[in-house]
């Protein structure tokens, strides 16, 4: 049953007199198919193996199991927005990483309608409000899939180097593990300029990773 995880009656949820709980399975699942059926369409790498609307299927199954967790009801809003959208691109990198389209396809759009659908329903102050949200998701998009291709990028050249998949996956693991440290440690230097930290970044990251 696609409508079992919300649970609860949905008295009490939400302020907003036209975001019913019960009716957010089926808005939810509208406002991302819509989203994502009209992202589809703007693509120029056809998938040689699916067409769109097996696209738009597999891509919106992810993004509303993400989308169907209880737990987002009970959460602030900026919380429920980045394990919303960190869980719906989980499961659609996972599986359409490697398709032709998937660094051209911007979804940021349809994961921000839905979002706004979840967050609606919620009585956890402070409420958002759809610009406040907007931002928010979408840089938390953008971050995700920053980190995607950064995470591509590093394995296709420990492959590319290293041949061997036991040692190129090897080499991948810790040039993963030294970059998110290294990372984490420049994005706390604040009394740095952006260039010293990135300096930083990139000093620690390859001492870390020898």
């Amino acid at each position: 049953d696609s409508a079992g995880g919300w649970g609860g009656g949905g008295k009490g949820w939400g302020r907003d007199k036209n975001a019913d709980p019960n009716k957010l399975p089926d808005r939810l699942h509208k406002a991302l198919n819509d989203g994502v059926w009209k992202a589809v369409k703007t693509i120029t790498q056809p998938d040689p193996e699916w067409d769109e609307n097996t696209m738009c299927k597999r891509i919106v199954k992810y993004f509303y199991k993400a989308g169907s967790s209880a737990e987002l009801l009970g959460m602030p809003w900026p919380e429920a927005a980045a394990q919303f959208i960190e869980g719906a691109m989980q499961g659609y990198s996972a599986s359409c990483g490697d398709r032709p389209w998937f660094f051209e396809l911007d979804l940021s759009a349809a994961l921000t309608n839905g979002l706004w659908e979840i967050v609606r329903c919620t009585n956890v102050a402070p409420r958002a409000s759809w610009p406040e949200m907007e931002q928010v998701a979408n840089a938390k998009y953008e971050e995700v899939m920053d980190s995607i291709l950064t995470e591509k990028a590093m394995w296709d050249a420990a492959q590319e180097i290293f041949g061997e998949e036991a040692v190129a996956n090897k080499i991948y693991k810790t040039l993963k593990a030294t970059h998110e440290a290294a990372y984490n440690e420049a994005c706390q230097a604040w009394r740095m300029n952006d260039q010293q930290r990135v300096e930083m970044f990139l000093g620690g990251w390859m001492e870390n990773s020898m």
